[in-house]
């Protein structure tokens, strides 16, 4: 029976052995676990930051369509304007072309137009300007007789022209 003690010495190492490889896979698997919970960490922190910059890129997205659309508004409305004061212009222009002989039609045009408040004082220093025309031009021809040539006239106009010039009359718009 001496071969016992050898299977006993055997079977000492074979528990030793296998003691060894069961605590070296138990500390393996513990640090696989460590790894792994790191990694899922590390997953999860790549997740929120993808998450994160695709709400930032959105929001950022979102800020350029609003101050697209505020500029645009901005700018329709500043092209509203512009076209106000041009048809407001162009109307004063329109009334300062016609003259003196136009002034009732003015009233009445003005009476009936879909202008806003805006364009009233225009025509109304528009209307001045004509009032203040028509005025001047029968002082110019109240002295005028037809015997006289149509150079005279012009001439006398222009001698008479000057003192009625210098009179500025700013016209809002």
């Amino acid at each position: 029976m001496g071969s016992l003690p050898n299977h006993h010495d055997v079977l000492t190492a074979l528990v030793k052995l296998c003691t060894n490889a069961i605590t070296e896979c138990e500390a393996q698997l513990v640090q696989q676990k460590a790894s792994d919970m790191a990694e899922a960490k590390r997953l999860e922190e790549e997740q929120k930051a993808r998450e994160n910059e695709a709400r930032m890129l959105a929001e950022q997205q979102e800020k350029e369509r609003r101050e697209k659309m505020e500029k645009l508004e901005k700018d329709t409305l500043a092209i509203e304007a512009a076209e106000r004061d041009l048809a407001a212009k162009k109307e004063a222009l329109r009334n300062a072309q016609k003259g003196p002989e136009n002034d009732e039609e003015d009233g009445e045009e003005e009476e009936g137009s879909e202008s806003g408040a805006e364009e009233q004082p225009v025509s109304l220093s528009v209307n001045i300007v004509s009032n203040f025309y028509t005025y001047s031009n029968q002082q110019l021809c109240q002295d005028t007789r037809k015997t006289k040539t149509k150079r005279e006239l012009e001439e006398e106009g222009r001698k008479k022209a000057p003192q009625t010039t210098h009179v500025v009359v700013s016209v809002p718009l």
